[in-house]
């Protein structure tokens, strides 16, 4: 809910309106880190099966939040935090639309933007990521992965999307932010981590650069 907050109350101007979808919940924020950093972290929980392991729950990417001026007036964004980008191990080559190769590294950061006025009717399967397929729906403004869909906002002819993706979860950002949805998985053993559908959904592709991400941990835990 956007509105003013004056240390005791607050009062809502408009809302509530909703960035999150999918797996997500119970976000928690802090900032401060430095206070001359100015940014708001949030990250929350994704909720999904996790099987012979004494756990359902893992924790989301980093994103930062804040608040934009769009068509609709005032509205909340998430990003990933640009300190992610310090995981880059190498940037793997992308085939031109059609021929894009299946992708087999376990962690990636994909940044892809499509020409949705150029559509053809060949599917609507952006790519497929852990068995989930991600599927983008001009007609009716939706992204959905596997089960899990959402509204997507208006981006004109060209949609910008920013998929991350973790051992056993995928996180995809759409509009820069506008919205995000999310799922926990449970990738095959063997399988590809990501293939690209037929033609990238018949929505010929603008830009595509996908990064392999290293692992967080240091060993000296």
């Amino acid at each position: 809910m956007i509105g003013s907050f004056d240390g005791k109350t607050f009062v809502p101007e408009s809302g509530p309106h909703r960035t999150h979808y999918g797996s997500p919940y119970a976000g928690q924020t802090w900032s401060d880190v430095p206070r001359s950093d100015g940014r708001r972290i949030q990250m929350s929980c994704l909720r999904g099966d996790k099987p012979n392991m004494p756990f359902n729950q893992q924790m989301s990417f980093p994103c930062e939040i804040s608040l934009r001026v769009t068509p609709e007036w005032i509205r909340l964004f998430a990003e990933p935090v640009r300190e992610l980008e310090t995981l880059h191990a190498r940037e793997l080559d992308v085939l031109p639309a059609g021929k894009m190769p299946d992708l087999g590294a376990e962690c990636l950061e994909i940044r892809m933007s499509l020409n949705t006025a150029m559509a053809t009717p060949d599917g609507s399967e952006i790519m497929n990521i852990h068995g989930l397929p991600l599927v983008y729906d001009q007609d009716a403004r939706s992204l959905r992965l596997g089960d899990k869909a959402a509204p997507c906002p208006d981006s004109g002819e060209e949609l910008h999307l920013q998929i991350r993706v973790d051992r056993s979860s995928v996180e995809a950002f759409a509009e820069r932010g506008a919205l995000t949805l999310s799922a926990a998985t449970v990738p095959d053993n063997g399988a590809p981590t990501v293939v690209f559908g037929p033609r990238t959904g018949g929505y010929p592709v603008k830009k595509c650069e996908v990064f392999e991400l290293e692992s967080i941990w240091s060993g000296n835990l």
